[in-house]
């Protein structure tokens, strides 16, 4: 009797063994709408489709082309169907470029247009080192895209050529959008550069974190290069960074690189001169986490601007120093030539130097002084 199970069992193992699970068949995105369908019916293998071809007629989303990819790979689960590129005549490859690629490619169609690209045609140029180095929104659009000109048979290849520090992009060591949005977030013009921001530097930029630094330092390695030969080791001259800022343009400067809750926390801390509590209230965030943004947000100012401020924080301290530590914040702003709000600002940003305002005095404050602990740059 036993012996009679084990040879039932057998042969339904065998049988159950010739049919093949839909979600395994259409495990792909694009037949999401099939697999909700079976969902709804209850529908496990893919023979069992064959009872439901009239419905699948019928489903909204599912048009003829796919249809008959559905239609086929029921015939024949182990079918791989293959796409074919798009053969394009002369006349199509000159199609303007934002008529093939609209909507979330607005990072493509800006690229395209500051590097002269207009048509179609001019992709078949790009470089997967390009591509890469491109602020992509997110990694769907950036794998949607290389899917799309592989369809209109473009290929880009990648360089075989040395990784050179002082040349490349990020977009030359990975393809990781993450890191290269980060990259780019940073603006600087090679990898050197970004290196030499320093782990804290580059944990202040936008959309990096302790991941994407990992990740950095693998792919350093890989090139044998040692990303701690680079700490503590900063710019004699940050780049692409307007050094002529008067005090008044800094905080609207800050727009550009903070983030739109960094920027709220830092106008309401340092003019507004709210309290931790008060601001987190505000955003529904406990006062350590507020604590926490607005560091890195005077860390990543610093980076950016840090010469700027350190300047006019010099000048206004030496002068208040010499008037015995106080003086009339009003003559102070005819002598920068400034509101009380840009040196509300800059006492606040340059904490090392603890001057505090309150009302139309400015003073030194020796009793509370605050460190940002932000890293300390050599802008000889």
């Amino acid at each position: 009797m036993a012996k009679k199970n084990h040879k039932q069992e057998d042969k339904l193992e065998k049988e159950e063994g010739k049919r093949y699970f839909i979600n395994e068949v259409f495990a792909e995105r694009k037949f999401l709408l099939l697999r909700e369908f079976a969902n709804k019916k209850g529908l496990i293998y893919v023979d069992q489709l064959n009872d439901y071809i009239d419905n699948l007629k019928n489903i909204r989303g599912i048009g003829q082309k796919k249809l008959n990819i559905i239609l086929e790979k029921i015939k024949n689960p182990e079918l791989t169907i293959k796409v074919e590129p798009i053969h394009l005549k002369e006349i199509e490859w000159e199609t303007p470029i934002e008529r093939v690629f609209r909507g979330s490619y607005h990072a493509l169609l800006e690229y395209c247009f500051k590097t002269g690209r207009t048509k179609l045609k001019d992709l078949k140029t790009l470089t997967l080192e390009e591509i890469r180095s491109i602020p992509w929104p997110g990694n769907a659009i950036y794998k949607s895209f290389l899917k799309k000109l592989e369809k209109f048979g473009i290929n880009p290849q990648e360089s075989n050529e040395p990784l050179d520090l002082d040349k490349h992009p990020m977009g030359k060591l990975t393809d990781d959008v993450k890191l290269n949005k980060a990259y780019h977030n940073a603006h600087v013009s090679n990898l050197r550069e970004f290196l030499q921001l320093g782990r804290e530097g580059r944990l202040a930029i936008k959309n990096y974190g302790e991941i994407s630094e990992n990740l950095l330092r693998e792919l350093l390695k890989e090139h044998g290069i040692n990303l701690e030969d680079f700490e503590n080791q900063y710019f004699s001259k940050l780049p692409n960074r307007n050094m002529d800022l008067k005090p008044d343009d800094i905080l609207p400067n800050m727009k550009e690189f903070l983030t739109q809750r960094e920027y709220f926390i830092i106008t309401n801390r340092a003019i507004e001169k709210k309290t931790l509590e008060s601001v987190g209230s505000e955003l529904d965030l406990t006062r350590e986490r507020i604590r926490q943004i607005e560091k890195k947000a005077v860390i990543r100012t610093n980076i950016y601007i840090g010469p700027i401020i350190q300047k006019y924080a010099e000048e206004i301290y030496n002068t208040v120093k010499q008037s015995g530590g106080k003086a009339k914040l009003s003559n102070l702003c005819k002598n920068l030539k400034c509101k009380p709000e840009s040196v509300n600002l800059i006492t606040y940003l340059a904490g090392y130097k603890d001057l505090r305002t309150e009302d139309d005095l400015i003073f030194i404050d020796l009793t509370r002084t605050r460190i940002w602990n932000a890293p300390s740059y050599d802008f000889a």
